[in-house]
């Protein structure tokens, strides 16, 4: 189709250059021709041959939706599994052996291995206690050792541990002393524990003698209050 378009336009652009050629000659030429034979050109344009594509038709095909079945298995237990799982839940695991703990050393074996330091306390409190009284003595045990007039009301008891010197006191007043005998008589137990005071400082070491003071103090006070009780028994 276009190149009938440029053709027809070339035979149009010859046309016009002709009668412009033709209006342009001198009348001389004009007389001297006889006759001005006019010739239809035609020109045989080749036209393109359009050929027609088929188009396919496109069909629309329903699309199924497909759902997968999913079939549960069952799930089958052997009772040979079964039977093994009970057994191991009934066997018991055999405990580990456990350690058998160290011999406790004797007093006289940890005060060997005490410090230099350690020592000194231990004399030390050892001295000031029995330094209170004239009747004070020493009842040595296999692992501590008490000061005092007696044996049941000590000033103090001292022992070692893990290389310290401990300081143990019965701070136990009159009072106190009295229920706890009543309650015994009746059958009822009252244990009183022991003041720990454990020796690792200076500071440590005059505390534990202030408490040889106080105990000596609580003795003496119980001491005349059962005087007291025998003078109103007269």
């Amino acid at each position: 189709m276009e190149r009938s378009q440029k053709q027809d336009e070339t035979i149009s652009k010859l046309m016009e250059k002709i009668l412009e050629l033709s209006a342009n000659q001198p009348q001389q030429i004009i007389a001297a021709q006889p006759q001005v034979i006019e010739k239809e050109v035609c020109v045989e344009v080749p036209v393109e041959k359009i050929v027609e594509v088929p188009v396919e038709k496109i069909v629309e095909v329903p699309v199924e939706t497909v759902v997968e079945k999913v079939v549960e298995k069952p799930i089958v237990i052997s009772t040979e599994a079964v039977g093994e799982a009970e057994k191991s839940k009934q066997v018991k695991k055999t405990p580990s052996p456990k350690k058998a703990p160290a011999p406790r050393l004797t007093l006289e074996e940890a005060y060997a291995k005490l410090t230099k330091e350690q020592k000194k306390y231990f004399d030390g409190l050892r001295e000031y206690a029995m330094s209170k009284d004239s009747k004070c003595k020493e009842k040595l045990s296999t692992y501590f050792t008490t000061i005092g007039p007696s044996t049941t009301n000590p000033f103090i008891k001292l022992t070692i541990k893990k290389g310290i010197t401990v300081a143990l006191f019965k701070m136990e007043d009159e009072y106190l002393k009295d229920i706890r005998r009543n309650a015994s008589g009746d059958g009822t137990k009252v244990k009183v524990k022991e003041t720990e005071v454990p020796i690792g400082d200076k500071q440590a070491y005059d505390t534990a003698k202030d408490m040889v003071d106080l105990r000596i103090d609580q003795i003496e006070r119980y001491s005349d209050f059962l005087k007291e009780q025998r003078a109103l028994r007269k």
